[in-house]
C-alpha cells in the first residue's frame, strides 16, 4: 500500500511513467462544475509504519480552490518541503464515476500534458484518487486525436479494472499551512 501510495503522490507530482498522460482533455472544461466537497485543505492519510524498519511516509497536504465557476485551482506539497506545486483541474462525469482533468502550472507551459484521476467523496468525507493507469493494455501506446474520441474510449473501458490504478486517501482539515517558494533560474 505505501509503494502505490507513493507512485500516486510522484505521478500527481511530475507525471512520472505510469500516469496516462494526453494531449487532449476528456472533455472541455466550459460544461464542468464547481464541486463545493472538494473545496479545502486534504492531508494525505498514511498508514503508521509496521515492524518493517521502514520510516513512516511522510504526509502530502492538498488544498484545492475554486478557480472560476468550471476549475479548480490544486496546490500540492510534501509536509517536509517548501515547494508547492500548482494545477489547473475540472471535473467531468463519465456516467456515475467523476474524473478530474489535471494540468501542470509552471516554466514548462508549453509542454502541457493532461492526466487523469477518478476520485471520489467517501460517506466519511474522505477525498479518494485514482490515477488513469498508462501502463494499461488498454492505454499502452495510445494517443487520441479528439477529446470526443477519448470519451468515447473512456466510456466503453470504465469497467476495466485496469484503466486505473493506485489509490491515495485524503482527509478534510482546518488550519492547514502551505508555504509556498518559487525557484530561481
Amino acid at each position: 500500500m505505501r509503494r502505490c501510495a507513493l507512485a500516486l503522490v510522484s505521478a500527481l507530482m511530475l507525471c512520472v511513467p505510469g500516469c496516462y498522460e494526453s494531449k487532449v482533455p476528456l472533455a472541455s472544461s466550459e460544461k464542468s462544475t464547481i464541486e463545493p466537497a472538494l473545496l479545502g485543505d486534504w492531508m494525505q492519510v498514511v498508514e503508521p509504519a509496521k515492524n518493517t524498519g521502514d520510516e513512516a511516509e511522510s504526509p502530502s497536504l492538498l488544498r484545492i480552490m475554486k478557480f472560476n465557476d468550471h476549475e479548480y485551482c490544486a496546490c500540492w506539497q510534501e509536509v517536509n518541503d517548501h515547494k508547492a506545486i500548482l494545477y489547473r483541474a475540472y471535473s467531468v462525469a463519465v456516467g456515475d464515476t467523476k474524473i478530474v482533468n489535471v494540468q501542470f502550472i509552471g516554466k514548462e507551459d508549453h509542454n502541457i500534458v493532461f492526466v487523469f484521476f477518478k476520485y471520489t467523496v467517501t460517506d466519511k468525507g474522505r477525498l479518494v484518487l485514482q490515477m488513469m493507469n498508462g501502463e494499461s493494455p488498454l492505454l499502452k501506446d495510445k494517443e487520441f486525436k479528439t477529446s470526443g474520441e477519448f470519451m468515447t474510449f473512456v466510456k466503453e473501458h470504465l469497467a476495466d479494472e485496469t484503466l486505473f490504478r493506485d489509490s491515495i486517501e485524503f482527509q478534510k482539515t482546518e488550519g492547514l499551512e502551505l508555504h509556498m517558494t518559487q525557484e530561481k533560474d
